[in-house]
């Protein structure tokens, strides 16, 4: 009887030791499992701040484009609005000529008209 139960002992020994190395596979797997999660994390943490920056500094050197875009439409803006200005003061200035001898004109048609008047007049 002692060596049926020596042989179970042997037999149960046997069968936990392939238990624990089966865990011990087990365990090692999920190791590595947690491993090449833990490095697959830090890849995609890496790319998200990438990402974000790529979009921040994007973002930046587009609004820089558009503000310079703006500046310079201003600009041509404010020309096309002097050159206007200045077209309409100069289209004034001739009107304002033109006024003035039209003015000069009719007085001295005035002047002619008290001259011969005048003389007229005398006789």
């Amino acid at each position: 009887m002692e060596n049926n139960d020596t042989e179970n002992s042997d037999l149960s020994i046997e069968v936990l030791n392939s238990k624990i190395e089966e865990l011990s596979r087990e365990i090692e797997t999920i190791n590595d499992a947690l491993g090449d999660r833990q490095t697959e994390s830090t890849t995609l943490r890496i790319l998200l701040y990438t990402g974000l920056s790529v979009l921040l500094v994007g973002f930046i050197l587009f609004t820089r484009t558009v503000q310079q875009a703006q500046l310079e439409n201003m600009d041509s803006n404010l020309t096309g609005i002097q050159n206007k200005i200045n077209l309409d003061m100069i289209a004034f200035q001739r009107n304002l000529l033109k006024e003035v001898a039209l003015v000069k004109e009719m007085k001295k048609e005035l002047d002619e008209i008290k001259q011969k008047e005048k003389s007229d007049e005398s006789k």
